[in-house]
């Protein structure tokens, strides 16, 4: 397992990808939001090029261990 720490000046979504050629295309990525309640969600996506990733319903490959959005 790898664990990654995120902190980014945004209000809504934060997303985060890898992939084997370093660009968005074949990028497996994650896509996190928090609502109103302080409810985290996490979508498992899949890049098959530079447009809106597809949900990835093969495998979960992300875990949230915590999230939440301040002063937004």
């Amino acid at each position: 397992m790898i664990t990654f720490e995120l902190h980014n000046k945004t209000v809504g979504w934060i997303a985060f990808g890898i992939s084997a050629g370093g660009g968005m295309k074949g990028a497996d990525i994650a896509v996190e939001w928090v609502d109103s309640s302080g409810k985290v969600y996490l979508q498992d996506r899949f890049a098959l090029d530079k447009i809106k990733p597809e949900m990835d319903n093969t495998t979960q490959d992300w875990i949230v261990l915590q999230g939440q959005e301040q002063n937004g």
